[in-house]
């Protein structure tokens, strides 16, 4: 439009790839074992100043896409587990002016916080008089700078394509900046303990997924199984399938999977059953035991 822009550039230093990758054989598997320090460092540097007393959830929509896209629904569904009304997660790509109807505020989750989508569904609800609250990991971010309030995950950069710790701290993150002042300070003690349960979960998977890997690696096509909170990881677990490991793989509901998908199972179909220790456990072996029925080659991960 002819209006001049100032520009300031900063010159990062890098020290090369191999010493950055900290020993480890890529930055995906450095960035896995670095969760817990991102959630500490999260949880120790969140900016409680940014939050409001309360948070109307169910006139709250979040907005995102791919992995951003599934932590919202995680955090939809953490809300749902502690009774208190979800907010509506959108897919950005989608959204229209109707899905902002009687909205209060718009959430948008990005990692970058430069994501295409994500930032089209802001300037639509800014466009609405809506309010902007964001949650990204890159400070001074192109949505960072149209949005009312921005809460940072401090993540730490992210090199590998795929994301990971950032997704634990979207959901963590959410729960802080979002959740009722009292359940997030209650909740934040619950919370301190996460870094320690994943840093023993990350030194058992050495042992207990590695052979998973030798059975795995040839598949072509892959079902991830779950139920409540566990089928959006699902989800999640699918999307890295299919972005790091180019293998088809499709999440889907355990107790739907029932009507149409279990069809396709036969000899050696593979599957991934995530299990909980929950309301709905029984009906899950149910669906376990009719997978095994069929032959289906079936990888449990459990509490």
């Amino acid at each position: 439009d002819g209006e001049m822009v100032c520009l300031s550039l900063k010159r990062r230093m890098n020290s090369g790839l191999a010493s950055e990758k900290s020993g480890y054989q890529h930055f995906m598997l450095k960035e896995i074992f670095e969760q817990p320090t991102a959630i500490r460092r999260l949880l120790d540097r969140f900016d409680w100043s940014l939050r409001s007393d309360y948070v109307d959830l169910s006139a709250t929509k979040i907005v995102g896409m791919g992995s951003a896209f599934y932590a919202a629904q995680c955090f939809a569904g953490l809300c749902k587990v502690l009774d208190i009304a979800p907010p509506q997660v959108l897919l950005a790509a989608d959204c229209v002016p109707i899905d902002f109807d009687r909205a209060e505020v718009c959430v948008a989750v990005s990692q970058s916080g430069e994501t295409f989508d994500t930032l089209a569904a802001v300037r639509l609800a800014k466009k609405l008089d809506l309010p902007v609250m964001s949650f990204v990991n890159r400070e001074g971010s192109a949505l960072g700078q149209i949005s009312d309030a921005v809460f940072l995950l401090y993540a730490g950069p992210e090199r590998a394509v795929a994301s990971t710790k950032s997704f634990v701290a979207q959901v963590v993150c959410l729960c802080l900046g979002l959740l009722p002042l009292s359940v997030a300070r209650r909740m934040f003690s619950v919370l301190a303990e996460l870094p320690v349960l994943i840093e023993s979960l990350l030194f058992a998977a050495e042992k207990n997924i590695r052979p998973w890997i030798a059975l795995l690696k040839s598949e072509q096509h892959l079902y991830i199984l779950g139920r409540g909170m566990l089928s959006l990881i699902a989800a999640e677990m699918a999307l890295k399938c299919k972005e790091v490991a180019y293998v088809h793989a499709e999440a889907i509901h355990a107790a739907d999977f029932k009507h149409g998908p279990l069809a396709l199972v036969e000899q050696g179909t593979p599957v991934i059953m995530l299990l909980a220790d929950d309301m709905w456990l029984e009906h899950n072996l149910l669906t376990l035991h009719e997978l095994h029925g069929r032959g289906a080659q079936v990888f449990v991960a459990a509490e």
